[in-house]
């Protein structure tokens, strides 16, 4: 186990963050781990924090992450120290169930593991991106371009792929119509999104 420093929630805000030791995983033959860069603020991480006095339990949060590889295992081939990658809210599946075979790892049969919210596998708590390193199983590592600052990618990681998975899934392209109800965290991005697929979009407020 690698000890790292981390950010810790011990109430329901964030003024009660405290620094931190957490403990990670020795990398397994098929792990990636990343020396965290960035890590973005999502509405998802502060339900969680809002949630820790019903719970009680101290939580490191943080999803929208990007960074360096720092180590690989073994049978690691996709991905080598020094590459830029990123994270999101997934961090491993069974792999071998009918949705996992399909690229849909969120319908997991045994259930699909997330980067901080409950246990993996072995029964360990899983602590999310605000901490120095992550290790995660290389299938739920993502390239990140050259192109793109790590800073500009974190949000990407969620609130990005949440807008962007819909209109890839259903085809939008040159001459699509689509409404975006609401400009919000995501409503602009899907609005970036949908201009670069060449689409005529739409903002509808309520």
């Amino acid at each position: 186990m690698e000890k790292v420093k981390a950010l810790e929630a011990t109430g329901s805000d964030f003024s009660t963050f405290r620094h931190t030791v957490i403990q990670r995983r020795r990398l397994r033959p098929d792990d990636v781990e990343i020396d965290i860069k960035y890590c973005g603020i999502c509405h998802s991480d502060i339900s969680q924090v809002e949630m820790i006095n019903q719970t009680r339990q101290p939580l490191v949060t943080g999803h929208e992450i990007t960074g360096i590889v720092k180590s690989v295992g073994k049978s690691v081939t996709k991905f080598k120290v020094g590459d830029r990658v990123g994270v999101g809210f997934f961090v491993d599946s069974c792999g071998e169930c009918q949705y996992c075979r399909s690229g849909q790892e969120q319908f997991c049969e045994r259930g699909v593991v997330s980067v901080f919210v409950g246990k993996d596998y072995d029964g360990s708590q899983r602590q999310g991106g605000y901490s120095q390193s992550i290790v995660v199983k290389d299938r739920f590592v993502l390239s990140i371009p050259d192109n793109l600052g790590l800073a500009e990618a974190s949000p990407l990681l969620c609130a990005g792929i949440t807008t962007y998975n819909p209109l890839k899934r259903y085809g939008i392209g040159h001459g699509s119509k689509i409404a975006i109800i609401g400009l919000g965290g995501l409503g602009h991005i899907a609005v970036q999104f949908a201009s670069k697929l060449g689409n005529r979009t739409g903002a509808l407020r309520k």
